[in-house]
């Protein structure tokens, strides 16, 4: 409790994001915010389909308010240049191109590695899991924030179309072999896709009523070099 009136307590300014506001804010304090599974807390849940895409909507639309308090912090994606540019390439139909790109992040890390055993091996395992969790992430985030762009793009651009439904649809796949699988496979990702969407549109929404765009927008590091401080990075994310 003296924590939270420390921080000032959810701020009544947000009708939406006020939880993850407030934990930030907690965090950039110092604080520990830990999750507690053993702790259960019973709430009536939407009751039609309608409304329960309501909430993602209005989810989504906390992006931009969240944005102006905490920075890049909300970015749909947080990935190095390096992992970016292979992506795309793989996005645009040219996977050797992105593996070129993909293997010459590898070779520009061996020298950040001075003094490790056998640096050109390890570099190319760092390399590789990085490129791996940069590619769940913008998965995520085309599915998420940025299909409105890229599925118009992708109906009139075939070389996009593969990339594109594979990004909608991954992370769905994932959450679905991940968590609970009480529904077959089919509907769980149709219904993943669809919260994804509502979320997006949330976004998207908010972003274009309040003129500002920077919640749309990924966090981009310098990797496989240091990155430069950010205010941002004073506050610490899921």
């Amino acid at each position: 409790v003296d924590a939270l009136i420390d921080v000032g307590g959810f701020d009544p300014a947000l009708r939406v994001g006020e939880d993850v506001d407030l934990v930030w804010r907690l965090v950039a304090r110092g604080g520990t915010v830990r999750y507690a599974p053993e702790t259960e807390a019973q709430h009536a849940p939407r009751s039609s389909w309608i409304a329960m895409a309501r909430q993602r909507v209005a989810y989504g639309s906390s992006a931009v308010a969240l944005t102006k308090r905490h920075g890049a912090v909300v970015a749909p994606a947080r990935c190095s240049k390096w992992s970016l540019a292979a992506w795309v390439a793989a996005l645009t139909g040219r996977p050797g191109l992105g593996l070129g790109i993909a293997v010459g992040s590898s070779a520009a890390l061996v020298g950040k590695l001075e003094g490790v055993p056998d640096a050109p091996r390890e570099a190319a395992r760092i390399a590789a899991w990085g490129h791996l969790h940069s590619g769940i992430g913008l998965g995520r985030a085309v599915s998420r924030v940025w299909w409105p762009v890229l599925l118009p793009l992708a109906v009139v651009r075939r070389r996009l179309r593969v990339g594109v439904l594979v990004a909608m649809t991954a992370p769905a796949v994932r959450d679905w072999i991940t968590g609970d699988r009480s529904t077959d496979a089919g509907r769980g990702v149709a219904l993943r896709v669809a919260d994804d969407i509502a979320y997006g549109v949330g976004v998207w929404s908010a972003a274009v009523q309040a003129h500002d765009l920077r919640a749309l927008l990924p966090e981009l590091t310098e990797w496989p070099g240091r990155r430069p401080a950010m205010e941002s990075d004073t506050v610490a994310g899921p």
